[in-house]
């Protein structure tokens, strides 16, 4: 289960709101702790952390994801609008069979829109699927709607080599399956927040629980944290695809007074079911040039939202691993 930005979306955002860190207006008051959290709570964050960390010991599980972020705003100039649009949208299932002999296989659908000069947008959506077999990653990208033409894709089903070949790659997170599978050395980078919980005591503002019992009768364990962005970047800059650079820095301080929000869903043995994850952020009326000594007299106004979805089955079951494409 994961718990971040993929890293090109990141730095989309540094790349829009550069360094401006002034002018964020939050719409609601950052709420801190008084006095930290309870024994009680830090309790609750520690069978967050364990039940996390279990997942690195599944033989086998079935990951479905979604993830969505959507950038809205506009550069005004000289009576001149000029409009901010860039959404992406990636629904994935991963089928892991882990051991000795580790096959993944990857079903997505990879959507983006992007706005053009002279005011049109650009969208495309593609289907991939990878299948990892005998230490080999196999992938097959394929267009399904919009204008692709200026999008470099491999042709058909490719034996990949270098996940940084083609930017669909990044897009559908193709290293992370790597990782998963121990074909490359994991990047610490890529690693969840939430399987730290010397770094949860540091962030998490509040935690809480509520039993709740499922329509087939089975009880589970809602757990939702409340986590103080900066205080997450501060202590991790990587947690959001950034890095420890003064403009990846000043780009997320901006957000102070913004909180990310998390739920993690256990069952009743504390195993994890589900999480979900929400960021919203929102820069008003901000001074454009802080961006480019071009833009001095434009005013900047952005939207950001990120949300994330993952839901974990199948855990330790018999599946049938994946063949190779023929």
């Amino acid at each position: 289960m994961k718990f971040r930005l993929p890293t090109k979306l990141a730095f989309l955002i540094i790349l829009l709101v550069a360094i401006a860190a002034t002018s964020i207006h939050p719409t609601v008051a950052p709420v801190k702790a008084q006095g930290g959290l309870s024994e009680e709570q830090l309790a609750l964050l520690e069978r967050i952390v364990n039940a996390i960390n279990m997942v690195d010991d599944y033989t086998s599980y079935v990951n479905t994801e979604s993830s969505t972020l959507a950038l809205n705003g506009s550069v005004a100039l000289a009576g001149f609008t000029q409009e901010i649009v860039q959404s992406q949208q990636l629904d994935k299932t991963t089928t892991y069979v882990l051991g000795d002999d580790p096959n993944a296989l990857v079903v997505a659908t990879y959507t983006s829109e992007t706005n053009q000069e002279g005011g049109t947008i650009a969208s495309y959506t593609v289907d991939a699927e990878a299948r990892y077999v005998d230490g080999v990653l196999y992938v097959n990208i394929t267009p399904v709607d919009g204008d692709v033409s200026g999008l470099a894709l491999p042709e058909g089903w490719v034996e990949v080599e270098d996940v940084t070949t083609y930017e669909i790659f990044d897009d559908i997170g193709l290293d992370r399956i790597l990782e998963r599978v121990g074909a490359i050395e994991a990047d610490p980078a890529n690693d969840s927040p939430l399987k730290d919980l010397e770094l949860l005591e540091k962030i998490v503002q509040d935690v809480t629980v509520e039993e709740t019992t499922l329509d087939d009768g089975s009880t589970v364990n809602v757990f939702t944290l409340t986590i103080d962005f900066v205080d997450l970047i501060s202590e991790a800059p990587d947690a959001f695809g950034g890095d420890s650079n003064s403009a990846a820095q000043g780009l997320f301080n901006a957000f102070e007074g913004q909180s990310v929000e998390a739920t993690i869903i256990l069952d009743a043995e504390d195993n994890p079911l589900a999480y979900a994850l929400s960021f919203e952020g929102e820069l008003v009326d901000l001074d454009a040039s802080v961006l480019s000594s071009s833009l001095a007299g434009a005013t900047l106004n952005l939207s950001f939202v990120f949300s994330q979805t993952s839901e974990l089955s199948q855990v330790n079951e018999a599946i049938e691993p994946v063949a190779a494409p023929e």
